[in-house]
């Protein structure tokens, strides 16, 4: 795919003169002489700095890493943001995310309505994670991973925003804003822990959701074309990578703003789909859940169980990441290791090195 501009070298590290780059941040002096920066989330990410010298009519534009989460290093950064350049001329794409976005058209994607967004995207929740029950349980454990979960549940496929309909008439093929008489036991998050949910007709069908009042919905008559999504999701080196970031941009409401020194406007406004990222997250919920009735730990596309499962090589299959034969440790949501280890082998948010993860000594 052709460029605009003139290509300049890519770079990741500590800022240079004279190249496109990837940086832990940006430094105070680069972004006061910078034509203009841009902010996600009120937090800075990105800036261009002055055009002319010896790179060209248009200056450096200088990224953090914060779109490449899962990258080892930051030679694979490189790599990969060169990857994207060469296969779709972004110069300076924002993580795997932004490599998705960048090879599909923007006039692919349908614009959700007000009329449903704006009911439905304060009540979008993220993952199923859950310690179910806390202590030391001896026995035969095993740890299950879902492959390429949110892949897998793009690949069910999406509605066509243009079939949707308003109604309040609960049936499978729709998202309700419902009421429930209160929070469900045993339910996967967030229906075990809130009154007022976003759930599709099947969901309410399967955890027996007591529902006293639809406050609104919407039901679909066609399914999208999600050729374009996989693809762009396939397309790489990366790929496993891509298939899991797809999807955030749907539920987000925060947009892109630009600033220069002299005013600040929005040029990417914020394009949620929270009907589509509700049925991503709730297909993954439904897999967990089928599995977990004799689980002591649930982390997204994870959990930990007696149950011996069927596992595969194909994205949505179970696949074995680790047992516990002598019993496991539940030491919270996100915090797990084998009963006869002296660390956690995991803490969500605390590093591996991080001393905090040594247990304390048995009386």
């Amino acid at each position: 795919m052709g460029s605009r501009f003139k290509v300049l070298p890519l770079h990741a590290g500590e800022p240079i003169v004279g190249a496109d780059q990837y940086v832990r941040g940006i430094p105070t002096d680069w972004r006061a002489r910078a034509v203009r920066w841009w902010s996600y989330g009120g937090v800075v990410r990105s800036a261009q700095m002055p055009s002319g010298g010896a790179h060209g009519h248009r200056g450096e534009i200088v990224k953090t890493f914060s779109g490449w989460g899962g990258a080892v290093s930051t030679a694979e950064i490189l790599d990969h943001a060169q990857e994207v350049r060469e296969m779709t001329g972004a110069r300076c794409v924002s993580g795997y995310a932004g490599a998705v976005r960048s090879a599909i058209a923007p006039s692919y994607f349908p614009t959700e309505s007000a009329t449903h967004t704006m009911p439905f995207l304060p009540l979008i929740r993220g993952a199923w994670q859950e310690a179910l029950r806390v202590g030391t349980f001896t026995g035969h454990w095993r740890q299950y991973d879902l492959q390429s979960a949110y892949y897998a549940a793009l690949l069910e496929g999406l509605p066509d925003p243009k079939s949707y309909r308003v109604t309040r008439v609960i049936a499978d093929d729709g998202l309700f804003r419902v009421k429930l008489s209160a929070p469900v036991p045993g339910a996967p998050y967030p229906f075990n822990a809130e009154s007022e949910v976003l759930a599709t007709g099947w969901e309410i069908r399967a955890y027996a959701l007591p529902v006293v009042d639809v406050i609104t919905g919407v039901r679909w008559r066609s399914s999208q074309d999600i050729r374009p999504i996989v693809d762009a999701c396939d397309m790489w080196t990366f790929r496993k990578r891509a298939r899991r970031c797809f999807w955030g941009a749907w539920a987000s409401r925060d947009a892109v703003s630009c600033h220069t020194k002299s005013a600040t406007w929005t040029p990417l406004r914020a394009r949620p789909h929270p009907t589509w990222a509700h049925l991503i997250m709730a297909r993954v919920r439904k897999k967990v859940f089928d599995v977990s009735a004799r689980a002591v730990h649930i982390f997204v596309d994870s959990v930990i169980t007696q149950d011996v499962l069927p596992t595969g090589e194909e994205v949505g299959t179970w696949k074995l990441a680790a047992e516990y034969p002598h019993g496991v440790n539940i030491g919270g949501t996100g915090k797990y290791s084998s009963l006869d280890s002296r660390r956690w082998d995991k803490w969500a948010g605390v590093g591996k090195a991080d001393d905090r993860r040594n247990k304390a000594p048995r009386p």
